[in-house]
């Protein structure tokens, strides 16, 4: 799927940032003019989960895609990594950010790697795909790669501005991750796999008892790929109320892309908020 300007790039200049997002079914990007604060074009290529080797997909889309044969000024990145997990920077040693997750899931197979989050004072530790990460810094130049869980929850941050308590989720096809923002403040913070409908609604309803919020007060804010019509979506309305939220009001968009709903591509519009 592609939304935006068709006219050829024929030369990439430094306005132009390239941002994508990687989960196990799509690669998604975006084109963001920084002159113009304005994102130009939007294009997902879904990728095969059958297959075992990811970085051959992801060379696979590249070499097919002219835009993303371009040189960027700056190129953003996330990834739906398989282990993460948020380390206060009063206790965070950056010499043994391996233990931080084989402490709760064992020896993971990966390679470890963490950031800074922008707007609290902890790091994301997560692990990625060696060859993966080989084959992205090889095919974008100036590259910053986050894991879609420690942007998500720097742009929950950035949203809850007012003294209030949010719980935001954001939904892709087979996976889900939920935060918990109070008075801008990060609480909580899990990423659950589903298989159905009834897994999907277990899981959220669980994390409301958990963290012992009454659904009946309570409103999930929430952003995906997936359309509103959706049979999840349609079912947890029936347990909480449920808010569809709108695109970031300080970048401006293509026409083609505000046609489409407002609550999706925020894995893309929150890297430059979380830059």
């Amino acid at each position: 799927m592609e939304i935006g300007n068709n006219n050829e790039i024929k030369d990439v200049s430094q306005d132009l940032k390239l941002i994508f997002n990687i989960s196990e079914h799509c690669f998604e990007y975006a084109i963001f003019n920084t002159i113009k604060n304005c994102f130009e074009k939007i294009t997902s290529h879904e990728i095969d989960p059958n297959k075992d080797i990811l970085n051959t997909e992801i060379k696979n889309i590249i070499n097919i895609d002219p835009y993303l044969q371009k040189n960027y000024s700056k190129t953003l990145g996330t990834l739906n990594t398989k282990f993460s997990t948020f380390i206060p920077e009063v206790l965070f040693d950056d010499t043994s950010i391996n233990h931080y997750i084989e402490n709760t899931h064992g020896t993971i197979d990966e390679e470890y790697q963490y950031v800074k989050q922008k707007f609290t004072n902890c790091y994301a530790v997560f692990t990625v795909d060696p060859n993966l990460i080989s084959c992205l810094k090889t095919h974008f130049k100036n590259l910053e790669l986050k894991s879609a869980s420690s942007v998500f929850v720097d742009y929950g941050i950035n949203l809850n501005l007012k003294n209030t308590q949010q719980i935001l989720v954001q939904v892709n096809k087979n996976q889900f991750h939920i935060i918990l923002i109070s008075n801008g403040t990060f609480k909580f913070h899990n990423l659950f796999h589903f298989k159905n409908t009834n897994d999907f609604i277990y899981h959220v309803m669980h994390c409301m008892q958990v963290l012992e919020m009454e659904s009946n007060d309570l409103e999930l804010h929430i952003t995906s790929e997936l359309e509103k019509t959706n049979i999840l979506f349609e079912t947890l309305k029936k347990y909480i109320h449920i808010n569809f939220m709108d695109r970031p009001s300080i970048f401006l968009y293509q026409d083609s892309i505000m046609q489409t709903s407002p609550h999706t591509h925020h894995n893309l519009f929150s890297q430059l908020i979380c830059e």
